[in-house]
């Protein structure tokens, strides 16, 4: 009606109610922003976790390689200064010379006290004399092959065929010496990788070779240094039978694989000669 009509527009509507819906709405929008924001900060957190987990691994790799390069590098050290110490003790060595056919004691009896080995110096003292080598070159003693002649008779390790290899080690306790023995049971490669090592960490080594250039049944000699030219190793021998004349005999004759450089010094192939013929 006319009246009703010109009251305000208003108040057709509950305000209690009006209010209570938009309160209703302002928490829903509320809630939805809070959804939105907590997405947000999981995906913020879950890219800074990334982040930091990237960084650390980053960090854990850098930090790995650090360590192998300072490995590396300290290695690299170690065997530079190897390699500098031998070459110091090497020009340093003095290196002694001694034939078993020297005639102030080439005739001299090498017998074992049982009478089952017979012979002298000349014949089968290779093994005393190439330790008379050692001990001489090495230490502050000076012996000669009778001096070890003695011993080795004493301590029983004169033998048929020449010197028992038990002889060695306790000639070097005795002198003052380390020595390490090799079994002739061990591989080809193994006993020649240990000399080869051996001589470039500056030692001496004596070795006891089968047929072949160096001998027809069994020699003891001793290998003073190795030179590696062209990939090729060569392993300098003093041989204490200084006119050794199985270098030349066939069917290596002049095969050059020995070269004397003077009467009971030579060089000799590593791998053709050395390496196939170490007992």
């Amino acid at each position: 009606d006319t009246e009703n009509a010109n009251q305000p527009l208003a108040n057709n509507f509950d305000k209690d109610a009006v209010a209570e819906r938009l309160e209703v709405h302002e928490m829903i929008f509320d809630g939805v922003v809070d959804l939105v924001k907590t997405e947000a900060e999981k995906k913020r957190k879950a890219e800074e976790e990334a982040a930091a987990k990237k960084k650390a691994e980053e960090e854990a790799a850098a930090k790995k390689k650090a360590e192998e390069e300072a490995a590396a590098k300290k290695k690299a050290e170690e065997e530079a200064a190897a390699r500098k110490k031998a070459a110091e003790e090497e020009a340093t060595k003095k290196l002694i010379y001694f034939s078993q056919y020297n005639t102030d004691y080439t005739e001299l009896r090498y017998d074992s006290k049982d009478g089952t080995a017979k012979g002298n110096i000349g014949s089968s003292g290779c093994g005393i004399v190439t330790m008379t080598m050692a001990i001489d070159s090495l230490s502050d003693y000076y012996v000669t092959p009778p001096v070890l002649r003695t011993l080795s008779v004493d301590w029983g390790t004169r033998v048929v065929g020449g010197t028992a290899p038990e002889f060695f080690p306790k000639a070097a306790e005795k002198y003052e010496l380390d020595c390490e023995i090799i079994s002739h049971t061990q591989s080809q490669d193994y006993k020649y990788d240990r000399a080869i090592n051996a001589l470039q960490q500056g030692n001496l080594v004596i070795g006891e070779m089968d047929e072949g250039h160096f001998t027809l049944k069994g020699h003891f000699v001793m290998f003073t240094k190795v030179e590696n030219k062209n990939g090729t190793n060569w392993v300098y021998v003093y041989d204490p039978n200084d006119y050794n004349t199985s270098y030349t005999r066939k069917p290596w004759y002049n095969d050059g694989l020995i070269v004397v450089m003077e009467p009971g010094k030579v060089k000799a192939h590593g791998e053709k000669v050395i390496k196939p013929e170490l007992l």
